[in-house]
This record gives structure tokens, sequence and C-alpha cells, in this order.
């Protein structure tokens, strides 16, 4: 016959109460601890957080979201990469961690941006990835010295070089020689900037159509063209486009004044020179071109013939425009031409009224005087 069950005295009851009690504790402590655990972001912590926590005070102020770098702001939605940014770091100490670090998109982001010969350190998978290289060259701060660095096939790459093209037309200089002789790569970005001719294959700069392209994005190109430098209708093209390109023509065809005066009634937009700087000496003797080229640009008047600086009328239709061309004019006439204007402008103050202004010459699109053509 089984023994009846033993009825527990007061001070087992008050043992087994207390115990019970304590284990219910340390769950609950356990349930507050894995909410906290499950409110932390799925995201790789800050390089700052790497260090192992060593107590339970220590280990409690670690969990908190990590901080994010301050720029580039990533947009994870328009970036595919081979390593998950999601993946979270070991403890310092573990083999794989080095490992890790090198493929943790976010850091290397950031790194990059900061300081573009962080690449030299990256994963090698990094840096064959196509979206990754092609974030970096799009947003970099730096494109110079990113372009320098990396690796061979994105400087043979057409949609890469495009991207650099963009950034700065001059990076074309580190594109791979394939595409410096690639037809329909040059003709992209040459639209883009005319200059890129400069970069193209001297098969390429031979070839017409590319060169009229190119002077019709920018006439400065007319610079890297020399087979149509004595091409009247290919300068004519480009000193329409910008009339500095008229210092890039032959010697021959910048004799000619016909050619000349087209570039002086073009719209100008580098107010350090002038057409007239690269005339041939007989028009800069010649008053109406030099009155053309003042119109054009004050400045012209220096490079004027010494004869024409000491015309009283050429040098006071600069003036007007602008007196700081004086210094340009014959010595013996400046001070005259800087009183006469001072009298111009205590008249205006006087009589509340403007002066007639001096009216140039308008000139037919053939000059009747001989320009030497």
């Amino acid at each position: 016959m089984p023994n009846p069950p033993k009825t527990p005295t007061s001070h087992e009851s008050e043992h087994s109460t207390r115990t019970n009690g304590s284990r219910i504790a340390r769950w609950s402590r356990l349930a507050v601890f894995a909410s906290a655990l499950s409110a932390v972001p799925a995201c790789a912590p800050n390089v700052s957080s790497f260090q192992q926590p060593t107590n339970a005070a220590s280990h409690t102020s670690a969990i908190q979201p990590p901080t994010k770098a301050p720029q580039p702001e990533i947009a994870r939605e328009e970036i595919t990469l081979l390593v998950s940014p999601q993946q979270t770091r070991p403890p310092v100490g573990d083999d794989n961690s080095d490992e890790l670090v090198k493929k943790d998109i976010e850091f290397w982001l950031n790194a990059i941006y900061n300081d573009p010969m962080m690449l030299n350190k990256a994963d090698p998978a990094l840096k064959n990835d196509r979206n990754f290289m092609k974030y970096m060259l799009e947003n970099t701060p730096h494109p110079d010295i990113l372009i320098q660095i990396v690796p061979k096939w994105v400087t043979q790459d057409e949609e890469m070089m495009v991207i650099a093209a963009k950034r700065n037309i001059a990076l074309l200089q580190f594109a791979d020689d394939s595409l410096k002789n690639n037809q329909v790569f040059m003709m992209s970005v040459i639209q883009i900037d005319g200059i890129a001719i400069k970069y193209a294959s001297e098969r390429l700069r031979k070839d017409p159509a590319m060169a009229l392209v190119a002077v019709s994005q920018n006439g400065l190109a007319l610079e890297y063209l020399k087979d149509f430098a004595n091409d009247i209708d290919m300068v004519i093209k480009a000193i329409r486009q910008n009339p500095m390109a008229f210092q890039y023509a032959s010697e021959e065809l910048r004799a000619k004044g016909k050619i000349l005066m087209i570039a002086l009634r073009q719209p100008i937009s580098n107010y350090f020179s002038s057409p007239l700087e690269h005339a041939h000496p007989d028009h800069k003797r010649n008053r109406m071109v030099v009155s053309t080229a003042i119109n054009q640009y004050a400045g012209a008047l220096e490079f004027a013939d010494p004869i024409l600086k000491r015309d009283r009328g050429v040098v006071m239709d600069a003036a007007q425009q602008d007196e700081s061309v004086l210094k340009f004019a014959d010595p013996s006439i400046r001070e005259t031409i800087r009183r006469e204007l001072q009298a111009q402008h205590d008249y205006r103050s006087k009589n509340d009224k403007g002066m007639p202004k001096h009216i140039l010459p308008e000139f037919d699109d053939e000059p009747k005087v001989d320009l030497g053509y």
C-alpha cells in the first residue's frame, strides 16, 4: 500500500515560495533583456563599437543604435552589392573579423567618399562590383584621384568612362586606348564637351564628322584639330560658336579680313582677350576693324596698333565702355580723355540727363574697305 503524500511543514512551504519567486524574477529580467535586443536596428554597427563588453554594465550601455557616418547618405534601393550591408561584425579577436570588415559596404562607401585612396584597401569583391564602382564615380568629391586607382576594367568600360567624363572631361586622359579609338564612345563624350576630341585617337581626330560635332559643341576644340585649321567652313563654324577659336585658325585664314570680322561680331564670354590679339598686323592698324573689336570688348584697345592708341575717337569709344582701358592708351592723350570723361559725368549729374552716346558706324557683312581678301 503506497504511503500517503507528505504534508509540507510551514518551513518547507516558505523555502519553496522563495525559490519559485527567484526563478520568476530571473525569467522576467531575461524577457526585458530580450525585448531590448529586439529593439536594436538591424544594421552594421559603427567601427567604434567593435570592443567586446567585459561586464554587465558595459554590455547594457553597448546596446545602442549605431551612429551613422555624416556623409554620404546611402540610398540602399539604388545600389545592389555582392555583400549584404546588413551583416554584423564579429567581436575583436575573431579569426574572420578582418575579412568581414573588408566587405562591410557602408564602412567602405563612407571611407572611400572621404579618402579615395582607401579603395586600395577594400576587398577585391567590392572593387569588381559594377554598381559599387558606379556609385563611387558618380558621388565622390575627388573623381580625379579615384579614377587613377580604380581597377583597369573601369577605364575600359564605356558606361563608367562616360560617367567620369560628365564629372570632368579631363578624366578621359585615363581612358583605355581602346575607348579613345572607339568612334561611338568618343562621339558620345564629344557631345558632352567638344574638348573631348583632344583625347581621341589620331584616326578619329582626322574624321570630318567628329571634328564638325566637336567644334559645334565647343569652338575651342579647333585647337586639337590641326588638319582642319585651314578649312574655312570648319573655322567659321568654330568661331561662330566661340570667337576665340579664331586664334587656332591657320595663319593664312587669320590674315583674311572676312574671317576676322565674323569673329569680332560674335558675342564674347572671355573678357580677358579678343580675336584682334591674333589678327594680322595690317588689321590692327585698320580703324574700322579696331572699332568693331572695341565694340565687342573694350579691352581690345590693348591689341590695337600704337597709331590707333593715339587716336582720340578710338580711345574715347573704349573708355566710354570701360574707363580702366585708358591704361592701354598712349600717354599723350590719356589725361585728356580722362578729363573729358569726368566732364561728361559732371554734366550728367548737374543736368540729370544723359549725354548722347557715341554711335559706332554700322558695317555691312562685306566691308567696303580693302581688308586683304
